[in-house]
């Protein structure tokens, strides 16, 4: 029985080196062989537009974004029945007549509210309140949480073009 049980294994492993050795051993690291990539060239055309629109928003993002108090001016508030989109079509004339401005439609329970620009001091938004009487006369200054940026560039105007 010792004598079988010897004789099997050692032709287990005669087998085993003899398969063993027709196989090459590889290194799992090495740069395995395969198609090249081929180089081609690819030629993307776009609307000039985009460019301008992702530099804009590039330059947009580059500015810190601050929050505080300050003032905005209230051109419009309402409740009931079609003040959301009276309030809607409020903010898209401003926007028409101005796009810099920056122009907020807010819901604060029952009332729809329409409020214009960003001023950090109370002066600020009274100039602009003035230029804004003739279009709306019954337009008033409220303390708010604005949003500003802080650059080192001179902060732009805030109010309307004149026309």
């Amino acid at each position: 029985m010792k004598k079988l049980l010897f004789s099997l294994i050692c032709l287990i492993l005669i087998a085993e080196l003899a398969l063993a050795d027709g196989k090459t051993t590889s290194n799992p690291h090495a740069k395995k062989e395969g198609p090249q990539p081929r180089k081609s060239n690819l030629t993307i055309r776009q609307d000039p537009r985009i460019d301008s629109l992702l530099n804009r928003h590039i330059r947009q993002n580059q500015k810190t974004h601050v929050s505080g108090s300050g003032y905005r001016i209230q051109i419009y508030t309402a409740s009931g029945a079609g003040a959301r989109e009276k309030a809607i079509n409020i903010k898209t004339q401003v926007l028409t007549d101005d796009p810099d401005m920056d122009v907020y439609v807010q819901f604060t329970s029952p009332d729809w509210k329409v409020r214009i620009g960003n001023f950090r001091s109370r002066s600020d938004a009274m100039r602009v309140k003035q230029e804004l009487n003739s279009k709306y006369p019954n337009s008033f200054i409220v303390p708010d949480h604005i949003e500003y940026t802080k650059t080192a560039e001179k902060p732009k105007k805030q109010g309307l073009k004149n026309e």
